[in-house]
């Protein structure tokens, strides 16, 4: 750990002035190339190890440094991301993160997520989310105590929506972690309906979200609840 939050802040500093003077010098030397060698360079494997070691050391940071470290790496790892890895990549370690047992700062994660999918939604890679969104919820829906389960769920689905007003309840549903009170029972089936409509245009898909909250569901719980709320939007 570092002694102190301005020596943090400027090895943090020396290191993204360090990775993004190398992928310029990268590109620089990639542009006297063909567009096939181009696409071959930015997803060489050797680039990408470099990447990730220095990506587990922004994430170690947030668990592990001051808050305010914490605070400014949360701010500046999604253009981060988005920059030097493939799509696929950032989804796994991001929503690995955000789910982690051992991560201090959820909240700032929940953020993270939300940048992240808002950049690949401009990026036109809504498909992906909308697919990593469904390989994860089992993950989801067996986080500890419920009332984590239904606020993480509620931040992800949040986040994986092009709905602005649905993006705009994400400040208030992070204040109210760890909460489940029926503001909280609402804002989880409101979030998740609205991906359930909106971004399972398939049926097999629609069938798949049925299914896992179905394994989880207790009478009168909230899981329960948005089942409800599924069967009634296809009545």
């Amino acid at each position: 750990c570092m002694a102190s939050p301005h020596r943090a802040m400027s090895a943090l500093g020396l290191m993204l002035t360090c990775m993004y003077t190398g992928k310029e010098r990268d590109q620089k030397k990639d542009s006297v190339t063909d567009q096939s060698d181009l696409d071959a360079a930015s997803h060489d494997p050797e680039r990408l190890l470099i990447a990730m070691e220095r990506v587990t050391v922004l994430f170690d940071r947030i668990r592990k440094g001051f808050p305010s470290e914490a605070r400014v790496i949360a701010r500046i790892l999604p253009t981060f991301l988005i920059d030097f890895f493939p799509p696929q990549d950032i989804m796994n370690k991001v929503i690995g993160e955000f789910l982690s047992s051992q991560q201090p700062h959820p909240q700032l994660m929940a953020r993270v997520v939300f940048k992240v999918f808002s950049k690949l939604h401009q990026q036109g890679q809504t498909v992906l989310v909308r697919d990593w969104v469904m390989l994860s919820l089992s993950n989801f829906t067996q986080r500890t105590p419920v009332s984590m389960a239904i606020w993480s769920l509620t931040c992800f689905f949040i986040s994986s929506s092009t709905n602005m007003w649905i993006c705009a309840l994400l400040p208030h549903v992070i204040g109210r972690m760890g909460k489940l009170e029926t503001i909280d029972k609402r804002n989880f089936c409101v979030a998740a309906l609205d991906f359930y409509r909106h971004q399972l245009v398939e049926e097999a898909g629609k069938r798949a979200f049925i299914s896992i909250f179905q394994s989880v569901a207790n009478p009168g719980g909230p899981y329960a609840e948005l089942l409800a709320a599924c069967n009634a939007n296809n009545q």
